[in-house]
């Protein structure tokens, strides 16, 4: 992608051809081609690439290609304006007698349009927003592209006056174009939107080459399809529509696909958490069984010591009992003990007495 830079000085100049992710800030130019009249590639080449004031106000004292000088100035003009040092237009940043540059520029188009900081649409034939609805831009196959791929777009009268952008003139552009209120304002996907929505917003626009017809919608429908210039509009028109159908079944059977992974792992996952929780109930219930044991073990020795003590204990009440039995006969005995000693003794006393 080559790119015209703006100096601080003042000075304009053509890039090398820029990686695509080596690409500044940049503004893109729309508009509509006028034959013979567009500042190309050639002419900066033969101008050493540079757009000086010397060089460019010799061009135009060329009235062939006046307005497309007028073009280049007022981009690179808003593009300064705007803080841009880079911008981008179609007639001049191409070298269209290169086949491969020409045709990578071609698939690229919109991608380009698409990461612009900034587009702007210049309609020539426009003075006040009032004749909006009646510009020439509006019939065109490939400025569909350009008004749907960028994300901000500002219209310009032929004057370089500002009209508003893409939001602001949102309901006028619908009831141009037919389109949503909710695709310009990019709130709702082009994915959402079915093909032949898509084919009934070129009702009315014309292009150069009839096959562009149906290839300048390929960026819109998010896919490259070879172009076979000769082919007729009506037959390149059947292969869009058939791509088309292609990559939507390739869509669905993707989604489809990605749906039942998802669904797979999501099963895995409930399965794994299942089993970690039988496990772990498993475990729960080992261990409540030990305690249960232990504490049945713990039960029984506990009522085996307790009838011990309780059959130790009556034997101690028994043998107290019959030891205050004893102690309650002992003074008894003692007294008829002592009788008899008395009188032991007091017999003998007696004989002799007689």
């Amino acid at each position: 992608m080559r790119l015209l830079e703006l100096s601080p000085g003042g000075k304009c100049t053509l890039t090398r051809n820029l990686d695509h992710n080596k690409v500044p800030p940049y503004a893109i130019l729309s508009h509509t081609w006028q034959h013979g009249q567009e500042v190309t590639y050639e002419d900066l080449i033969r101008g050493k690439r540079s757009l000086s004031p010397p060089y460019r106000q010799r061009s135009q004292r060329q009235a062939s290609n006046a307005a497309g000088w007028r073009k280049v100035d007022f981009c690179l003009a808003q593009t300064r304006q705007d803080g841009l040092r880079h911008c981008w237009i179609d007639s001049c940043c191409i070298n269209k007698a290169h086949p491969d540059e020409k045709h990578g520029a071609f698939n690229a188009m919109y991608s380009w349009y698409q990461n612009a900081h900034v587009c702007y649409v210049y309609l020539q034939d426009v003075l006040v927003v009032e004749d909006l609805v009646g510009s020439r831009w509006w019939t065109r196959g490939w400025t569909l592209q350009e008004l749907l791929a960028p994300s901000r777009v500002v219209f310009f009268s032929g004057d370089g006056v500002q009209l508003g952008d893409k939001v602001s003139l949102q309901h006028v552009i619908h009831s141009i174009t037919r389109i949503s209120n909710e695709v310009l304002v990019g709130s709702q996907p082009l994915a959402e939107i079915t093909i032949e929505e898509k084919l009934s917003w070129m009702k009315g626009r014309q292009t150069t080459f009839e096959e562009d017809w149906a290839y300048c919608l390929q960026g819109i429908l998010g896919f490259e399809m070879s172009r076979r210039y000769g082919e007729g509009r009506l037959r390149a028109i059947e292969r869009l529509k058939k791509e088309a159908a292609r990559r939507a079944t390739e869509l669905r059977e993707t989604e489809l696909k990605r749906r039942q992974e998802n669904a797979n792992r999501r099963n895995e996952k409930r399965s794994s958490a299942k089993s970690k929780k039988l496990c772990g109930a498993g475990r729960s219930s080992t261990s409540s069984n030990g305690r249960h044991t232990t504490k049945k073990h713990t039960s029984s020795s506990s009522r085996r010591q307790n009838e011990k003590a309780a059959s130790a204990k009556a034997k101690w009440r028994i043998r107290s009992h019959h030891d205050r039995k004893a102690t309650r006969r002992s003074p008894c005995l003692a007294i008829l003990l002592l009788i008899i000693l008395v009188q032991i003794m007091v017999l003998p006393c007696q004989g002799r007495l007689g």
